[in-house]
């Protein structure tokens, strides 16, 4: 009955099957599932080596293993380093029409923005009081570039899954290993810590799977389409089949 209701939905107004997504960057699809088409840039033109030099840097952490701080663990000093940060509007327009520097960028403004907002709580909670207020003010160096490639790309300036956090944000640790969550490292953390590396490593292999997922709801879809009951059936179940593997990550 459920499979009939729907079907009555599946008119060309709601061809699902006829909608492709892509970006330039991702293309959600059977091959690629969420993930992006091509593994993220882990650094930036030579234009913006400024910027580069901050993004690197600016973790607790620059090397956890060698305890190696970087310019969070000071007080202040991101603060002093954003001082001397160029704005690059400028220099960005040179990239409007390459999508994978643009992703590049949007990941830096992004992991950018958050450590300088949250510079002065985190160094509050190291001191035992608890998370203090943030700056409310962003700096134009860094707010006007990161409108630019915000707008580019058609999202919000701050923060998000797949362009900046995780999908766009990892890169292979032996390039000819697997899109296990053991062979990926971010490109750029707040702490530099294993604990953070492999929390937001462990959801891009997760995603990793995800194609197979796409395949069987674009089958599912096609199933209805066609008032196809047993095409339907055999999809979702391959969706079934693929979930113990994403548990198991």
């Amino acid at each position: 009955m459920g499979i009939l209701n729907i079907n009555l939905v599946m008119d060309s107004k709601f061809n699902l099957l006829s909608k492709e997504y892509d970006d330039g960057i991702f293309s959600v699809n059977e091959k690629n599932g969420f993930l992006p088409k091509n593994h993220p840039l882990r650094e930036l033109p030579a234009e913006f080596t400024k910027l580069q030099d901050l993004v690197t840097n600016m973790r607790v952490w620059v090397d956890y293993s060698k305890q190696v701080s970087g310019y969070l663990a000071e007080e202040g000093l991101l603060e002093a380093k954003v001082a001397e940060l160029p704005n690059y509007k400028e220099e960005i327009e040179n990239f409007m029409d390459n999508p994978r520097v643009l992703q590049a960028l949007f990941r830096s403004y992004a992991f950018l923005t958050s450590a300088y907002l949250l510079a002065p709580s985190y160094h509050t909670s190291k001191r035992g009081g608890g998370f203090g207020k943030a700056h409310t003010r962003l700096p134009a160096q860094i707010a006007q570039p990161f409108v630019k490639v915000a707008q580019r790309l058609g999202c919000p300036p701050f923060m998000q899954y797949h362009y900046s956090s995780n999908l766009g944000n990892y890169y292979l640790i032996d390039p000819e290993g697997s899109f296990d969550w053991t062979n990926l490292k971010p490109i750029c953390t707040f702490l530099g810590a294993p604990e953070e590396e492999g929390f937001l490593m462990v959801h891009n292999d997760i995603d990793s799977h995800s194609s197979s997922i796409v395949e069987s709801i674009k089958g599912a879809l096609k199933g209805l389409e066609q008032k196809d009951a047993t095409a339907v059936i055999e999809s979702v179940s391959y969706t079934h089949l693929t979930l113990p593997t994403i548990y198991s990550v």
